[in-house]
């Protein structure tokens, strides 16, 4: 239906419906004084709401039109959000929706991850700038894959629908951090020493990853608020190595 066709349609069920009306409220006032029969009132009301009922679905439409004084017609979005027309939006058929308007707040991005990465990813970085923080995880995998669902965290990711983008995804770590210094090498596993009382302990870590000048570690024993010698590291493993040659 064109506009200007559209524009026709409403115009006579307007006109329709203030004829229903017209006639409805004359036979009204006959009924109440019994010069019309009572099967005649029934097809006279029938008329009335089928006319009644016709506009109201066009003005519903109409709500969402404006004609300028050329007649013009522009569509209005019933609401704030993303314009999507349909890929083939020029072969439209009668009947099918213009456009789509998407809630910027339902953006999602869809990522295919390993499963063993899948059940550790805390959130996807773009840039310094942009995270994504993750909304669901399918629980069907295919075969060795499983998809994460993630949306923007702020309004400076900027992105586009359709739009492929390059992420890191950051893993969940339970583990602690010392200074790279810290670190040392006895008989291929690695130490920090860890104040105990008036002595050292020699506590075996398990090397996560680094960030900066630290490193990312795990351990057998609890380490919270231990303090760890991150100086003359180094004479104190020349003198373990020294021990261990005799």
């Amino acid at each position: 239906m064109t506009s200007s066709t559209f524009l026709d349609t409403y115009q006579s069920a307007k006109d329709m419906l203030n004829v229903a009306k017209s006639h409805y409220d004359i036979n009204k006032v006959h009924l109440k004084n019994k010069i019309i029969r009572s099967s005649e009132w029934v097809t006279i009301t029938q008329s009335y709401y089928a006319a009644k009922l016709s506009f109201e679905h066009l003005n519903h439409q109409m709500r969402y039109l404006q004609v300028d004084e050329q007649e013009n017609v522009s569509l209005i979005s019933p609401k704030t959000g993303i314009l999507q027309f349909p890929t083939q939006a020029a072969n439209r058929m009668l009947g099918e929706r213009a456009f789509d308007i998407l809630d910027p707040n339902s953006i999602e991005v869809k990522f295919t991850v390993s499963i063993s990465l899948g059940k550790e990813v805390s959130y996807f970085r773009v840039s310094e700038q942009c995270q994504l923080s993750i909304k669901s995880v399918d629980n069907i995998a295919n075969k060795y894959h499983q998809t994460i669902w993630a949306s923007p965290s702020s309004a400076q990711c900027n992105l586009t629908i359709g739009q492929s983008i390059k992420a890191v995804p950051v893993k969940k770590i339970t583990g602690y951090s010392v200074a790279k210094s810290a670190l040392f090498e006895f008989e291929n596993t690695n130490y920090i020493a860890v104040k105990a009382d008036e002595h050292l302990e020699f506590v075996p870590v398990q090397l996560i990853g680094s960030r900066n000048q630290d490193f990312i570690f795990s351990a057998n024993i609890p380490l919270n608020n231990r303090q760890v010698l991150i100086s003359s590291v180094s004479a104190l493993q020349g003198m373990l190595l020294h021990l261990g040659r005799e």
